[in-house]
């Protein structure tokens, strides 16, 4: 194992003319050595047996593992609250979706019942313009209603203004190639 004896210190352990053994072994996690463990004899002439060698390894093995697996747990726990915290958001997206879909088709009903009173009702009017406001009005918050769909939703548009007699000419050579037949 990683142990090794330091041999015989001279030192101040009690009783003067006295030496002491000290023997080191590494605390390892299974990657990399995360610190030491030191035993020491108060008499050199004693010194460490090799069943307290192997003790000291063992225990010195077994502590480096229960750190590891401590600083794992945190991380656990950590990644775990990561992951709570992203739920917490992604219900409040669906749910923030949920009540912008709503807004939107109430929106578009407000829309709806503007287009038929402008219908009947004369242009340059006060009731008229009063109207017309009404309905930009329904319109803008249904354009803010559409960015927050847009949030909610995993995948991301790019709305984009397409002119349809463009897209069939340029389409005309695959369209061809399907037969005169086709109206």
């Amino acid at each position: 194992g990683i142990f090794s004896e330091i041999g015989e210190i001279s030192g101040p352990a009690g009783i003067k003319g006295d030496k002491e053994s000290r023997v080191v072994s590494a605390l390892w996690d299974g990657r990399e050595i995360i610190g030491f463990i030191q035993a020491d004899t108060m008499h050199a002439s004693r010194g460490i047996s090799e069943v307290q060698q192997k003790i000291l390894n063992i225990f010195a093995f077994s502590l480096g593992h229960m750190c590891a697996r401590l600083t794992m747990g945190e991380q656990h726990s950590h990644l775990e609250a990561q992951l709570q915290q992203s739920a917490k958001m992604e219900a409040v997206g669906r749910l923030a979706g949920g009540i912008a879909h709503d807004f939107n088709n109430q929106l578009t009903v407000i829309t709806g019942y503007c287009d038929l009173l402008l219908r009947g009702l004369v242009p340059g009017s006060q009731t008229h313009e009063s109207v017309e406001q009404i309905g930009k009005s329904a319109r803008q918050a249904s354009v803010l209603t559409g960015e927050l769909l847009n949030l909610s939703r995993k995948e991301t548009f790019a709305p984009d203004v397409v002119d349809p007699n463009r897209m069939l000419w340029s389409m005309e050579k695959s369209l061809s190639m399907l037969g005169e037949d086709i109206k």
